[in-house]
């Protein structure tokens, strides 16, 4: 009978929890309105308050009875202030306890001593700032936090998103897979060297059998289709494979800097003049797998490009940064309902993997052409 009264009780419990969850998105809905409604658009970001915790010792109930009285933005700072924690505090920092600053096998292609080798320990460094675990409060009471409770440690994109996300962990791993690989090999480890290295090239060839997103039109617009949405469509031959890249050549995409989203100006953020990391990345793997070898160097002359602009933007601002302007070398990109923002996983992970597929020379200029 204990037994069955402990699991009676238990289930109670979970059952009260999932209710908790429940009440407190319902609550966050009613504080972004009113955060919206208070603030304006310009000052307004939504994805702040869908993060908040209920802060230590604060009770929902309460905190649904005084929303009701907040009238001005004043009285809302203070509301948030007594009511929740900070966005954000129920992820903690977790340094990397493997963490190695420069990896033995760490991109063998890029000249020792230069200035491009500097840089890219500096975003491989970059690592150590965006790994995060969650708080042990995330699962011990669920209903006062939005966040689910992962058991590891994660890496998060950067800024604002604070959380692990599917489509940026994957150039993140890209990279480490093929780091995992090379230092595998080196420590003698070919079991793992094997899975690593199967599981990077396994990748890239699926990459290779699609146009990657390249080019699409949808009656009104050229655009690339995004890591969030479909358009992927597969290579036929080499012959087709070289159609394309003219095609990508012709289109108005393919700007100094990089490839833009669209050839649409529309003040979105995926839209031109915006370049994106996994865009860039996509397209530049498919080229290099297609059979021809002017779609190999064009696909080489887009990653350049694309480092360059990194590097120019990271000397003057300190930071990589989620999408970038490829009209201007150095410079970093904007539009969308959001400020732009920094950290950033994508960004880290497919420059560090440009790098460890073309490599860069002493001699090559990092920074941006006159």
């Amino acid at each position: 009978m204990g037994s069955v009264a402990a699991a009676a009780a238990e289930g109670k419990g979970d059952r009260e929890e999932e209710e908790g969850a429940k009440a407190l998105l319902a609550l966050l809905q009613r504080v972004q309105s009113e955060a919206l409604r208070l603030l304006g658009p310009v000052d307004f970001d939504p994805k702040l308050y869908v993060d908040l915790p209920l802060a230590p010792g604060a009770d929902r109930a309460a905190a649904e009875s005084a929303l009701a009285s907040v009238a001005t933005r004043e009285e809302m700072e203070a509301y948030l202030a007594r009511y929740f924690a900070a966005a954000g505090s129920d992820l903690l920092a977790a340094d990397p306890p493997d963490f190695d600053p420069e990896p033995r096998g760490f991109l063998p292609r890029v000249a020792a001593g230069g200035e491009a080798r500097a840089w890219a320990l500096q975003v491989h460094a970059l690592w150590k700032d965006l790994a995060r675990r969650v708080a042990p409060d995330v699962a011990a009471r669920p209903g006062r936090h939005t966040l689910l409770p992962l058991p590891g440690r994660v890496v998060v994109p950067g800024s604002r998103f604070r959380e692990v996300y599917y489509w940026d962990s994957y150039w993140v791993v890209r990279y480490m897979e093929q780091d995992i690989a090379v230092f595998a090999e080196l420590i003698g480890d070919k079991a793992a060297a094997e899975i690593f290295s199967g599981a990077s090239k396994a990748h890239a060839i699926r990459q290779s059998e699609t146009i990657c997103g390249i080019l699409r039109w949808n009656g009104e617009s050229l655009t690339l289709a995004s890591p969030h949405r479909p358009g992927l469509v597969p290579f036929l031959d080499e012959a087709k494979s070289v159609r394309v890249m003219r095609s990508l050549q012709t289109s108005g995409l393919v700007y100094p800097a990089g490839i833009a989203t669209s050839v649409s100006n529309t003040g979105q953020q995926w839209d031109f003049p915006n370049g994106w990391a996994p865009l860039q990345h996509l397209i530049t793997e498919g080229l290099l797998n297609s059979g021809s070898t002017e779609a190999k160097k064009f696909a080489e002359d887009i990653a350049t490009r694309w480092v360059r602009t990194n590097y120019a933007a990271y000397k003057s601002t300190g930071a990589m940064h989620e999408k970038y302007d490829v009209e201007a070398c150095g410079k970093s990109g904007g539009g969308g309902e959001y400020k732009p923002q920094t950290g950033f996983g994508w960004s880290n992970g497919v420059l560090l993997s440009f790098m460890e597929e073309f490599g860069w020379s002493q001699d090559k200029e990092i920074g941006c052409l006159s």
